[in-house]
């Protein structure tokens, strides 16, 4: 089996994810980029008036995607810590359906 189709497969699998996140990062990318776009606000803020641990990590993300690392650890510095362990866990998601795949493929246990 080819990466490519190891990966096409992958996506398959997990498309609503994929979408979603791909949604997410158009929109992050386009908003970097100065142009108006909608982001949902933080229903914790709105009901309870206070900001929850979450608050601002859209505009962290952005922050981030746009090379400002100072203002994004000002927003909220929890993106440093969010990001690694997002690409991390799709990166041994998708290695542990890579081994799942080439075993099935050369028909190991």
């Amino acid at each position: 089996m080819t990466l490519l189709s190891i990966l096409t497969s992958y996506l398959r699998k997990n498309r609503l994810i994929y979408g979603l996140l791909g949604l997410y990062l158009t929109a992050l990318l386009l908003n970097a980029a100065g142009l108006p776009v909608w982001l949902p606000g933080c229903p914790f803020k709105a009901t309870l008036g206070i900001e929850c641990w979450g608050c601002g990590l859209n505009r962290a993300a952005i922050a981030l995607l746009s090379g400002h690392l100072a203002e994004a650890a000002r927003i909220n510095a929890l993106i440093f810590i969010y990001m690694p362990l997002i690409v991390g866990y799709a990166a041994y998601d998708f290695y542990k359906f890579y081994v799942q795949s080439n075993q099935n493929y050369y028909g190991q246990t």
